[in-house]
């Protein structure tokens, strides 16, 4: 009786002593189990951390493509900050894009923008067939049309092919041909042909009726990208409701022109999507738009994603024999979770290894587009300073004063001027007008070398934009004129300088007017002379430490108060100089 109650009392209940052992299969349910949720937990475990690694990869990634399209802009806006000050005649007053025809239909017409980019096939079909048919309903007054070109398929790329065609038109406004050039830039991308910068400033140009001063004027401004920002600003102000191109807004409701064009044209058999006739039917569509009855903006349908519900079960295992638990299944269980704790490890290796290579791949891109871009701003900048003056020296490094027809034998007299050096400005008074009566009797030829050596002195770029200014100012023959009127200007205390916009002021002075004076504000805005002006500087021998320095044949001439008494005397002094 003794022996069976203990049995007895184990039977009806729990273990009633801690020294009392569970059942083999309790404890071998109880391993199982542990090992199971040590599993799981691991696996939860390993799928947080590959989850959290691939969301901070793509986060990388994504902020990394972001930056890099800011960096890109503001290195276009950067490179071109000094240039892009000109704004289209023709720019929309109520927002992004240019105007056609503006001023002949009044502010209760329908305001119709169409957004485009060049590098859109959809584009050059409205181009061929929509676009005519708006510039008639806006040459007749029953609409304002509005172009918005846009830059999108650029892709971030800097000065891409969209960015520059778009610098391009609104260069081409300036001299009033900017949808002539639209047109023409249109129809060589729909004859498969994609356009560099020497066609888009020379067939493309020509084609939409540039020539003379106009050209001029437009290879200026495109060489110095003098309306990039115009065409940053038209991308960056875009409604973001535009999501892709062709698009149109009429009073600001997106529609769908090309369908209600269609439409039109089937109702009235009298008028066609090539040959530019709006119908009636399509005139009258617009007041339906303007009102939005038309449809208002298309908007795209979410998809839903309808979560699944499905259900499961699981099973105990009947009832097992009862024994201690063996060594044996505890070893197991050991092995089963380390060989699971080295998977996850094998596993957030390859993750981590991924991700680093995601990270150098990034970064190596970063740089090598950075380079890229640095090499861009440089080739442009080059671009942009072609221009050489009219009076420019053979080797170009100097401008010559035009003045009579000299004699083979006499003098060569070369003055060194610094625009911000005093004593050039006491030159400018008493010894140029000297030289250049001489010139002009053909008694010695004369050559000016400007430089901005006091620059670097007094740290400051007054010289170099000064003389930037002046060898534009020899585009329209008033290069003598103004440098003198610089001179005139010259502040008291040495290293004041003067703005851009004294600068251009000047030009007044000097009497440089009307059309003249679009031209030099042009060439002097776009920095189209710095390369030359660079190469004067460059040019400057060895001998030539200070201003103002004069030589006669390449000789020193340090003309006194007794050598300025007259034209004459100056000349026996240049003489003397020459021969000794």
């Amino acid at each position: 009786m003794n022996h069976r109650a203990p049995r007895q009392s184990r039977a009806a209940g729990a273990p009633s002593s801690a020294d009392e052992q569970p059942t083999a299969g309790q404890s071998k349910r109880g391993t199982y189990r542990a090992v199971t949720a040590d599993r799981a937990a691991q696996q939860r475990r390993l799928k947080t951390v590959t989850v959290a690694l691939v969301v901070a990869s793509l986060v990388v990634i994504v902020t990394t493509i972001i930056v890099q399209q800011h960096l890109r802009t503001k290195a276009i806006q950067a490179q071109y900050g000094t240039a892009e000050q000109l704004t289209p005649p023709n720019a929309n007053p109520d927002g992004p894009g240019l105007s056609y025809v503006p001023g002949t239909a009044d502010r209760s017409k329908p305001l119709v923008a169409v957004y485009l980019d060049y590098q859109c096939g959809g584009c050059i079909e409205v181009s061929r067939t929509v676009d005519p048919m708006l510039e008639s309903l806006a040459e007749d007054g029953q609409i304002r049309l509005v172009h918005v070109l846009l830059m999108s398929m650029d892709h971030g790329q800097p000065n891409g092919l969209s960015f520059r065609s778009n610098v391009a038109t609104a260069c081409a406004d300036m001299v009033g041909v900017a949808a002539a050039y639209r047109h023409e830039v249109f129809g060589r991308a729909d004859s498969g042909q994609r356009w560099d910068d020497p066609q888009l400033t020379g067939d493309i140009a020509h084609a939409a009726g540039l020539q003379g001063k106009d050209l001029q004027v437009f290879q200026a401004c495109f060489a110095g990208h003098a309306t990039s920002r115009f065409v940053l600003d038209t991308q960056q102000n875009k409604p973001d409701t535009i999501a892709y191109t062709p698009a149109f807004t009429v009073n600001g409701n997106q529609v769908d022109l090309r369908a209600a064009a269609a439409r039109a044209a089937v109702r009235d058999p009298t008028s066609s999507l090539t040959d530019g006739r709006p119908s009636r039917g399509f005139a009258g569509w617009f007041r339906l738009a303007a009102a939005g009855s038309t449809g208002g903006v298309p908007m795209s349908k979410s998809k839903q994603n309808k979560p699944r519900h499905t259900d499961g079960s699981t099973t105990q295992s009947g009832t097992r024999s009862t024994a201690t638990v063996s060594r044996r299944e505890r070893l197991r269980a050991q092995q089963a979770a380390e060989a699971q704790r080295a998977r996850t490890r094998r596993i957030l290796i390859v993750v981590t290894a991924i991700v680093a290579a995601a990270i150098v791949a990034v970064v190596t891109t970063v740089l090598v587009q950075n380079h890229n871009r640095r090499k861009a701003e440089e080739r442009q900048r080059n671009q942009a300073a072609q221009m050489v003056p009219p009076n420019a020296t053979a080797d170009g490094t100097a401008i010559g004063y035009a003045g009579g027809e000299a004699a083979g034998d006499v003098p060569d007299v070369v003055a060194y001027l610094d625009f911000q050096c005093p004593g050039c400005s006491q030159s400018s008074k008493l010894i140029d007008p000297l030289l250049e009566q001489l010139a002009d009797q053909g008694r010695i030829r004369l050559t000016y070398h400007i430089l901005y050596g006091l620059d670097s002195l007094l740290n400051t770029d007054h010289s170099f934009r000064a003389a930037v200014a002046a060898s534009c100012a020899d585009f329209q023959g008033k290069f003598p004129e103004y440098t003198s009127a610089v001179f005139a200007n010259q502040p008291a205390k040495e290293g004041d300088g003067w703005t851009d916009a004294q600068l251009l002021q000047w030009a007044g002075q000097a009497g440089i007017e009307g059309d003249q004076k679009n031209a030099f504000e042009t060439c002097f805005t776009t920095q189209a002379t710095s390369q030359f002006v660079q190469k004067m500087q460059r040019a400057k021998p060895d001998s030539v430490t200070g201003t103002p320095t004069f030589l006669a044949n390449g000789k020193p001439m340090g003309p006194t108060k007794s050598d300025l008494v007259s034209a004459d005397a100056l000349l026996a002094k240049i003489l003397q100089a020459a021969g000794s």
